[in-house]
């Protein structure tokens, strides 16, 4: 007679485990990969150039900011652009506070 650990599908439970301790470390890699990209970003610079072109709409420079540093980087990620663009959001809105 086979004994088991009376506990029906256990073997299921511990492959889910594992996957999920495998999601977990490829998310921090890509996390790390973003974060090094920001490190990059000069925030004198970002603060100085939307006061040079007249403090207007936040988002707005926000979308172009990030689209240009991008571009510039040679980084081509959607996910990374959205990010810089809220990072630069928050930031200029915490430098000049408005919310």
């Amino acid at each position: 007679m086979n004994k088991t650990n009376k506990t029906p599908f256990s073997f299921i439970r511990k492959g889910f485990d594992q996957l999920k301790k495998w999601n977990d470390t490829f998310n921090d890699i890509i996390d790390d990969i973003n974060n090094d990209n920001f490190k990059k970003v000069d925030w004198n610079d970002v603060l100085t150039k939307y006061k040079e072109l007249g403090a207007g709409d936040i988002e707005e420079f926000s979308a172009n900011y990030s689209f240009g540093y991008h571009l510039k980087n040679n980084i081509d990620d959607d996910m990374s652009k959205e990010a810089l663009n809220y990072r630069i959001i928050d930031f200029l809105n915490a430098k000049t506070n408005k919310k």
